[in-house]
């Protein structure tokens, strides 16, 4: 599932926040709202934070509100390979046949929210230029190259 969270008074960073996660879980922000993030979460255990099991939500210290959870339908799956992996919504501004040509990359998971829109995870080189795609995505994904994203100023 996908927890949506804000940072409620401004006063926690985004890398705070991933901090209290574990490092494998991957962190998405929203590109209309710095303070807001998504996580892609499948356990209930972590530092700091502790969801109901009824969903209702998110006790924390920290001042994180949990706006909604996102329960997502896989509808379609190919195997992963190794690479640099990207996430973003489309916007439906491009599909997924067209999104596989422009990038050569593989898409490996798509899935579908509530209003049509497509969550795509996609397999790219380390080395490929997400930026000329920036009108496609509204979520970008913060993994291991979350500290050198801050570091470089572009988030």
């Amino acid at each position: 599932m996908f927890l949506k969270i804000k940072n409620i008074n401004n006063n926690l960073r985004i890398e705070d926040i991933v901090r209290l996660f574990t490092f494998d879980t991957p962190i998405y922000r929203f590109k209309e709202d710095n303070n807001t993030i998504m996580i892609m979460y499948d356990r209930l255990s972590h530092i700091g934070i502790c969801l109901e099991l009824n969903g209702a939500s998110l006790i924390d210290p920290l001042e994180i509100e949990l706006i909604e959870i996102l329960e997502p339908v896989v509808i379609k799956n190919r195997r992963k390979k190794e690479g640099r992996c990207v996430c973003f919504i489309s916007n439906n501004k491009i599909s997924i046949d067209e999104l596989e040509a422009l990038t050569s990359s593989i898409i490996f998971y798509v899935y579908k929210f509530i209003g049509g829109k497509h969550f795509f995870i996609v397999e790219f080189e380390k080395d490929f230029n997400i930026s000329k795609f920036t009108s496609f995505y509204d979520i970008f994904l913060f993994d291991e190259y979350l500290e050198a994203l801050i570091g470089s100023g572009k988030v």
